[in-house]
């Protein structure tokens, strides 16, 4: 098993800690890992997401575009944080908001 997916387990260990084994494999069965390098896009505005992220390394930005066309930055995603807009991944509707990595970034995704 890879470092972040650890890192990220033993919080939902530390969340939950009545959780089983069988509930962390299966849990473990929907995770991926992606790395970014610096100023990439993890979550496009206006896209609808499919996946949470934990930080496992890193850090991203959120901003959305005001309608001057300026970036407005309202956030910023540490390690072992989670880059999602969740109001909007709940509802499975577009987000406003986009993440962009400022340094090279590990994330977990969590369909």
């Amino acid at each position: 098993m890879q470092e972040p997916i650890i890192a990220y387990l033993n919080i939902i260990k530390a969340i939950c800690p009545q959780v089983t084994e069988d509930e962390l494999n299966y849990i473990e069965s929907g995770l991926s890992i992606i790395e970014l390098k610096p100023r990439q896009i993890y979550i496009h505005a206006s896209n609808i997401q499919k996946e949470i992220g934990f930080v496992f390394s890193g850090l991203l930005r959120g901003y959305y575009v005001d309608n001057k066309g300026n970036q407005i930055t309202v956030k910023f995603i540490r390690e072992y944080e989670f880059a999602t807009h969740f109001p909007a991944f709940i509802s499975q509707t577009p987000s406003m908001y986009s993440f962009q990595t400022i340094e090279p970034t590990v994330i977990v995704n969590i369909s």
